[in-house]
């Protein structure tokens, strides 16, 4: 697992008030993007590609990895509000991945423009 995960579910422990099945989920939402997004970058740093698909075969994988964060958001808004959104991804930004964070955090500020 990776090692920044631990740290981040204590933040959300501390910081959100959430029930223990919607924590759960979240949790369960990110060890997952975790696992996929670790295989996809290993992909990245360890694939012997050949030396004329290279920059493409990394594009691609890339691409994937952008392709999983967004499925991580969705995933986890349907399990959170947006006000719960944006506070998960100020937690996310601090321990984990800024970009990502901020891409939570939009997902909820977006949230909110139809209340």
């Amino acid at each position: 697992m990776n090692r920044k995960l631990p740290k981040l579910y204590d933040q959300i422990t501390d910081k959100m008030e959430l029930d223990p099945e919607t924590e759960m989920e979240v949790e369960e939402i990110l060890e997952t993007s975790f696992e996929i997004m670790t295989i996809l970058s290993n992909e990245i740093l360890t694939g012997d590609f050949p030396a004329e698909e290279e920059t493409e075969m990394i594009a691609e994988i890339q691409g994937e990895i952008r392709q999983e964060v967004g499925t991580m958001i969705g995933e986890l808004d349907e399990v959170l509000n947006p006000a719960q959104m944006v506070q998960l991804g100020q937690i996310y930004a601090e321990e984990v991945d800024p970009r990502v964070g901020q891409g939570i955090v939009n997902n909820g500020n977006d949230g909110d423009d139809g209340e």
